[in-house]
Formats: C-alpha cells, sequence, structure tokens
C-alpha cells in the first residue's frame, strides 16, 4: 500500500524525491516557505533583468536524463507527474512518535503523512524541525567543518560587453591565500577570485534591449556572525577593480539594478546551516563517507535528501539524493 508522502522543501532534492515518488503512486505534498521551487537554484526578477541565483553550470546530464527517463520523460520535457505544491507554507515541525514519522506542521495545520522527506539541512532538519538538537546525528554533523559559503552579486547592466562571455572567470593572483582567508580566518579575501554569468548572451529575454544580466559569484566564508554589510562593500569593490582592470574601463556606471546575497541570506532564505552551500566541508579524503545517508535508521518514514546529506553538494549530487531516498522508500516502505 502507498502511503502518503510530505516532502519539506522543493530544492533540487525534494523535488527529484517527490516526482519519483507521486509517480510510484503515492499521494505527495511538498511544503516550500518561498513563493517558487528550486531552494539554491532559484530566479528574480529586478526591473527587466531576469537572475538565476545560484548554479549556472550544466554538470553531468547524463544524471538528469537518467531522472527523466524513469519518468518516462525526455530531458527537455516538463514534468507531467507532479506531486501537490504548497508554495508560501513554511514547514514548522516534523512530528515523530515512538520511533515513527507521523506527519507535518505546517502553515498552522497538522498534515498526516507515514513518509516525510526532508529537503532541509541535516542540522535544521534536528534541530529545528525535529525539535532534537542534542541528537546524536546533530551531534555528529556539529564535528563537521561547513563548507564555504557564496556572496552573490546581481547586476542589471545598461549596455552589452562584447569581451564578456555566457561564462567568465577572474582567478585570484594567490588562490591559497584567498581560502585562508575564507577557511582560516572566516574573511573575505582581499583578492577574490570572480566568477560572472551572463545568460542574457544566449536568452535576450533575461534582460532589456542593449542591456545584460551579471550574476557575480564569489568563495565566501560561512556566516559566523561577521559584519556582511562591510564584508559586502569590501567584495563588491574587489570585484569592481578585477573587472575592471581586464576590461580596461570601470563597469560601475553602466549598472542599473543591484541586489546582493550573503550567507546570512542563503541561510535564511534555504535553510542552510551557516549559508553554507554544500553541506560540510570535502577536505578529507572520507568526508563523502561521513555523510549523513538519506534514510533514517533511528526515526522510521524519515528520509533525507539534498546537498548536506548522501552523496553530496552540487546539482546532480543533490538531484540524486532525492533519487535515493525515493528509492529508499519503496525498498522500506511499501
Amino acid at each position: 500500500m502507498k502511503g502518503r508522502v510530505a516532502v519539506v522543501g522543493a530544492g533540487i532534492g525534494g523535488l527529484s524525491a517527490a516526482a519519483l515518488l507521486a509517480k510510484a503512486g503515492h499521494e505527495v505534498t511538498v511544503f516550500e516557505q518561498a513563493a517558487q521551487a528550486g531552494g539554491k537554484a532559484a530566479s528574480l526578477q529586478l526591473g527587466e533583468w531576469r537572475f538565476d541565483t545560484g548554479p549556472s553550470l550544466f554538470t553531468l546530464p547524463q544524471v538528469f536524463r537518467g531522472f527523466f527517463e524513469r519518468l518516462g520523460l525526455e530531458m527537455e520535457d516538463q514534468i507531467q507527474t507532479v506531486p501537490e505544491f504548497r508554495f508560501g507554507v513554511r514547514a514548522d515541525r516534523i512530528v515523530a512518535e515512538k520511533g515513527r514519522c507521523r506527519g507535518v506542521e505546517a502553515g498552522g495545520e497538522f498534515h498526516a503523512a507515514e513518509i516525510v522527506v526532508s529537503n532541509a539541512d541535516v542540522l535544521s532538519t534536528y534541530r529545528t524541525l525535529l525539535r532534537e538538537p542534542a541528537a546524536r546525528e546533530a551531534r555528529r554533523f556539529e564535528c563537521q567543518e561547513p563548507s564555504s559559503s557564496g556572496l552573490v552579486l546581481l547586476w542589471g547592466m545598461a549596455r552589452r560587453f562584447d569581451r564578456m562571455q555566457v561564462h567568465n572567470i577572474f582567478f585570484s593572483a594567490d588562490y591559497a591565500a584567498e581560502f585562508e582567508a575564507i577557511f582560516g580566518r572566516l574573511d573575505m579575501p582581499a583578492d577574490p577570485t570572480v566568477y560572472v554569468n551572463i545568460t542574457s548572451k544566449i536568452t535576450p529575454s533575461d534582460a532589456p534591449a542593449g542591456g545584460e544580466n551579471w550574476f557575480i559569484l564569489l568563495n565566501a566564508p560561512r556566516h559566523a556572525g561577521q559584519d556582511w554589510a562591510a564584508l559586502a562593500a569590501r567584495a563588491r569593490e574587489a570585484v569592481r577593480a578585477r573587472v575592471g582592470r581586464a576590461l580596461g574601463e570601470d563597469v560601475a556606471p553602466w549598472i542599473r539594478e543591484e541586489r546582493m546575497l550573503a550567507p546570512p541570506d542563503i541561510e535564511r532564505d534555504t535553510g542552510s546551516t551557516h549559508g553554507s552551500l554544500y553541506g560540510t566541508a570535502s577536505h578529507s579524503p572520507v568526508s563523502a563517507f561521513l555523510r549523513h545517508p538519506n534514510r533514517s535508521r533511528r526515526i522510521r518514514g524519515l528520509y533525507l535528501a539534498g546537498g548536506s546529506v548522501h552523496p553530496g553538494g552540487g546539482m546532480p549530487l543533490a538531484l540524486l539524493s532525492g533519487m535515493q531516498a525515493a528509492d529508499l522508500v519503496e525498498a522500506h516502505e511499501t
């Protein structure tokens, strides 16, 4: 017998689990605090400029192709087998009693579900949703070093820059010093590596005629109470100087729309502890083996997906995490 499934979070991992479980015949409801799906891979409109706010490189296409094949679709198709979505509804609690999931509390109501897939960060799942901050799973996760975060600048440019491509990387002159600042001092590096993605180069509707949409990403330390207004202001000037040197001109006069997303914003908007992009850092050869599994062995009916659990961070791995969670549900709950 197929059970009721509540999915907490509509990130890539939550979406892949939800789609596969819905296709398998489960009654699936997805609770997402934002107004749209995607998690870190969201979209934002600033005036006439549209921006992706997260991943901009499509890697391991075979993983995505395999996912769509399991749904009976081509990768270019839209998903037809979909669960019920509750956008703008924050899941406040995963209800578990006597070692078994009973459902979720969301939007001021209790929603019964025998199976819960948490697409939230591991620590958020245990600390906030399960209200078990002292759980051994949470303590184990806390002992691991968090991954780095990112600082995003979104610039709506009023002109085109022919020397810029879709993907542009301006490397730091001292890569070791950059990461010493990020992990050693939890500071923004003085000379950061700057990545600029301009989707309007291939999708003109992402910017007004004659303009461009610049998504700028810098490596950043995790959120640990720093003065992000000051750090972001300093980083913005570093970007302006670095890109200006490469192009031989100051680009700032052409900025018409601007938004900054710092690690605290990422933490608030996506539930990622410290605003970490990949859960835990991958400094050790055994890091992958220390990630939380996709099924809880202590709470029956609880499954986890997303970049903080197995197999890891990044879009293809997050997608795989949801696929693995769905497979485990089918193996253990039906």
